[in-house]
């Protein structure tokens, strides 16, 4: 079920969280990558070398982020 959130909770799920999806489209192609991330309390931060996301992005600059959570398989 899904509810909205508060920022308070909000927040708490990004500082929880060390992975999520950048999705991002350019020339008719989505691309979607699992990375990881770091929080500052302000901004999201990613790293990545030169490739497809990267050079997606410097033609779209539009993306957007998913927080992914794991949860360990039930013994």
């Amino acid at each position: 079920m899904f509810e909205i959130l508060s920022n308070k909770q909000i927040e708490r799920v990004i500082l929880g969280r060390i992975i999520g999806s950048l999705k991002c489209q350019a020339d008719g192609a989505i691309y979607a990558v699992p990375i990881s991330y770091a929080y500052n309390g302000r901004y999201i931060y990613v790293r990545s070398s030169e490739g497809l996301k990267v050079s997606m992005m410097r033609k779209d600059a539009n993306a957007s982020f998913q927080i992914h959570t794991i949860k360990d398989k039930p013994d």
